[in-house]
């Protein structure tokens, strides 16, 4: 009889078996389902899972004897689904959550299977949104929390410490702004709290603790540590990288470890007695250089642990990977093929009487050519997500401890899933098996591959809230406008071009009196003609949209300034630590200048060399189309899904989007690529305006029954 064997015993032979038996045998009788529901009996079956490779287990629940025996269950529950999808080649989602937002989702993170911060962004204002995933099953992807800022947030981190929420992001406003916000409770709602603002900084690569690195000052390309909490900063780097921003940081045996376009640098941590300073420099194989914002860490599953003011880094870890996408030229002269993933890692020799302690690897070639796009990496370590298929929501999973390494995920029905050719924002928790995807249309959805409750995981847990009397300000939660000037075209659909200019004028250009004209340069004398240059700068510059053609393409250009001297104009803008000059809508089309190069600098040059032109004399400047060759990949991808979907189903995402009160630039939803073979050109005379206005959606051509018939038989 069971009754007669020991609790002690049954438990012990139970962990013999799997999740699933276990599961099974709780509903044989009363012995079984008390011994299965022993919290020692699931630790000791999770801890099977993680110690054969087969899971990755957040950093949150590695101290699981302060868990609930509910909660433990849930996790190796999870854990176990997820291995066995895996070892049956059967990922698929099971779950998806899909929400609608006015504007353009510009990053996203998920945060300890718990939390989705979303931030997005349009030609007006900017939100950032904390969604609660323990209430999906209740109450849908809605919001826990909203706050307005500023400026467009394109970078950021957030980690719960010491249970409480952080989130650092990076605003590009005119003058960059860092702001440190928490989570607070105000009369029993939740709000955001501004804890911290730093002026100047940029580009955000890792937040841990107090530790904020970040790529840029002062639109300088040096990466800088910052202590958040008293301002205490080291810049890494002596002169800045002409190249402009390093994208992507980690801290690793001790080690800040920046990835460039062409190289790996490893640098000291700072301390109270000494300052960062290059520790070794790696060349990058071709293989693995340019486009920085396609690599992704593989993290390790050591804890970082972290004490300041500088002092106390550890880690243990002595490989460090991270895998990118490769994107050739044209006129690339070796073998590799395009849309392939590679790896490559850093070493530490474990031989204390070798000559070099640390060392590169050789790329390898992960995946054969699949057009992979948006690479990123789980939040936990060993597992990464990219996009394979945007026309029809592919996502691939990869897993260097799996065979084959490389599994697809099957997500159905595909046609009211955000559009992957969008330029898809990705978060992949490989923990607990949770997608977040956001695009450029506003679109998000969550999608859970394994389909259990999450309040399982969170059952019991206290939302991670900061005392408000630890906080500067609240955030405001109603709209405000952004900081920046932005380059996107955003004109009524019902105002022709010439009505929109003039309206224009009065709001966004100011009334210069007489005498301040007269201290302009002859050839700008002309009220009616400076008006005209400073509107294009401002609000209808280019051809096409300049912020179409960035290599962070679709993104704020941000901070564009109109330069007047007695001969000609130049539209300067700044991106990541680097100038750029607008040249035209034909050839190369921007001049860069290499990094460090100022804002004097120029002035100085123009000044100096009235009759130059765009030549720049001692300035090191390079003529750019200044396109990675991942975003052009991505914009081809979404010049030809929206033209697919506005001639064969009559659909513009970004005018949906519109339609639901946000403000996107006229060039997504009527701009001159969505042009078909029928239509007119878009533009005509000297000056280019929008003359043209192609239709988000376009007439049928054929004509349209007003009425339709019908079946009673049918329909009785």
């Amino acid at each position: 009889m069971l009754t007669e064997i020991p609790q002690e015993l049954l438990i012990l032979i139970v962990e013999h078996t799997d999740v699933f038996t276990a599961l099974a045998l709780r509903s044989t009788c009363r012995v079984l389902q008390a011994a299965t529901r022993d919290k020692q009996l699931w630790i000791a079956l999770l801890q099977k899972l993680v110690q054969a490779g087969h899971v990755p287990l957040s950093r949150s629940l590695e101290n699981l004897e302060h868990l609930t025996p509910e909660k433990v269950e849930a996790i190796t529950c999870r854990a176990a689904s997820l291995c066995n999808a895996w070892e049956n080649h059967t990922i698929r989602a099971k779950t998806v959550w899909r929400a609608d937002l006015t504007r353009s989702v510009t990053w996203l993170r998920l945060v300890e299977s718990r939390f989705l911060l979303i931030a997005s962004s349009d030609t007006v204002c900017s939100s950032l949104e904390l969604y609660d995933l323990a209430s999906l099953e209740t109450s849908g992807l809605v919001p826990l929390t909203e706050c307005y800022v500023p400026g467009p947030i394109l970078s950021g981190e957030a980690e719960i410490q010491d249970g409480r929420l952080y989130v650092a992001v990076a605003l590009d406003t005119r003058v960059p702004k860092l702001q440190v916000l928490t989570l607070c409770d105000v009369d029993d709602l939740q709000s955001f709290g501004e804890i911290q603002t730093l002026t100047g900084y940029g580009d955000i690569m890792l937040l841990h603790r107090d530790v904020i690195v970040c790529g840029t000052k002062d639109n300088v390309a040096i990466p800088h540590i910052v202590d958040w909490k008293t301002g205490l900063n080291h810049a890494v780097e002596k002169v800045p990288d002409y190249r402009g921003t390093r994208f992507k940081a980690y801290i690793w045996d001790n080690l800040l470890v920046t990835i460039g376009t062409v190289d790996v640098k490893l640098y000291s941590l700072p301390s109270l007695q000494s300052p960062p300073c290059v520790v070794h420099t790696f060349p990058l194989a071709t293989e693995m250089c340019g486009d920085v914002e396609e690599v992704s860490f593989f993290k390790s599953s050591q804890p970082i642990n972290i004490t300041f003011p500088f002092t106390g880094w550890v880690s243990t870890s002595t490989e460090l990977s991270w895998i990118k996408s490769f994107s050739s030229p044209e006129d690339y002269p070796g073998d590799c093929e395009q849309g392939s993933v590679w790896r490559c890692s850093l070493l530490r020799s474990l031989d204390p009487n070798a000559s070099e302690l640390y060392s590169i690897s050789d790329p390898e070639r992960l995946t054969s050519p699949s057009g992979a796009t948006s690479v990123t990496s789980g939040t936990i370590g060993g597992q990464a997500l990219w996009v394979d298929q945007p026309y029809h929501f592919g996502l691939s999973l990869y897993s260097a401890l799996r065979t084959p390494p490389t599994e697809s995920v099957v997500v159905q029905p595909p046609h009211d899933l955000p559009s992957l050719a969008a330029f898809p924002q990705l978060a992949f928790d490989d923990a607990s098996g949770i997608i977040a995807v956001g695009n450029l249309a506003g679109e998000v959805a969550i999608v859970d591959l394994v389909g259990a409750p999450f309040t399982s995981l969170s059952a019991g847990d206290p939302l991670p809230l900061t005392p408000v009397g630890d906080i500067d300000k609240l955030t405001p939660t109603t709209i405000i406008p952004l900081d920046v000037i932005t380059s996107l075209l955003n004109r009524p659909t019902d105002m022709n071009s010439l009505d929109y200019e003039q309206h224009l004028l009065a709001d966004r250009i100011r009334n210069l009196d007489s005498s301040e004209i007269q201290t302009l340069p002859e050839l700008w004398r002309d009220r009616k003609r400076l008006r005209i240059r400073s509107h294009e700068c401002e609000n209808i510059p280019f051809l096409g949209d300049l912020a179409f053609e960035l290599s962070h393409s679709f993104e704020f250009l941000g901070r564009v300034q109109l330069i007047i001297s007695d001969n000609m104009s130049h539209t300067l803008l700044s991106k990541g630590g680097l100038y750029f000059v607008y040249t035209g809508a034909w050839g190369e089309e921007f001049i860069v200048f290499r990094g460090g190069t100022t804002l004097e600098d120029i002035l100085n040059c123009i000044f100096t060399f009235p009759e130059a032109g765009l030549k720049f004399p001692g300035l090191d400047y390079k003529p750019v189309v200044l396109r990675s060759f991942s975003s052009f990949a991505k914009e081809q991808s979404m010049k030809v899904a929206t033209r697919n979907e506005r001639r064969d189903l009559g659909k513009n995402r970004f005018h949906e989007m519109r339609a639901r009160g946000g403000s996107p630039s006229t060039w997504l939803t009527n701009g001159m690529w969505l042009a078909l073979g029928s239509e007119q050109p878009m533009y005509e005379g000297a000056l280019p305006r929008w003359e043209t206005l192609y239709h988000a959606v376009p007439e049928f051509t054929t004509q349209r029954l007003g009425t339709s018939t019908r079946n009673d038989d049918t329909h009785a």
